[in-house]
């Protein structure tokens, strides 16, 4: 329950974000004074939530998750990545906001 929660949360934000922009590209507007941080703390915020998921998922899967044939290793790898990326860092993005 935590982990889908944390899921449907990282996606309410990440969705807004996408409206966002997807509202500025196609009427051409300028985003508003604040806004490229705020979204920026948003999707730092959603990677945050989306890595902690991935987490609690590959805590509650075993030791059995560890082995490189494990498709939960690589979720967890691939979290671990995109979550000390310059443009998802939690600790960059949520400073920006």
């Amino acid at each position: 329950a935590e982990a889908a929660l944390r899921i449907r949360a990282a996606d309410a934000l990440t969705f807004e974000v996408a409206d966002i922009v997807d509202r500025h590209a196609a009427d051409d507007t300028p985003y508003a004074e604040g806004e490229h941080s705020r979204l920026w703390g948003q999707v730092a915020y959603a990677t945050e939530l989306y890595s902690e998921a991935v987490e609690i998922l590959r805590a509650a899967s075993g030791a059995s998750a560890i082995h490189k044939s494990s498709p939960m290793q690589r979720l967890a790898r691939d979290a671990a990545a995109l979550k000390v990326h310059a443009i998802m860092s939690p600790t960059t993005g949520l400073e920006f906001h």
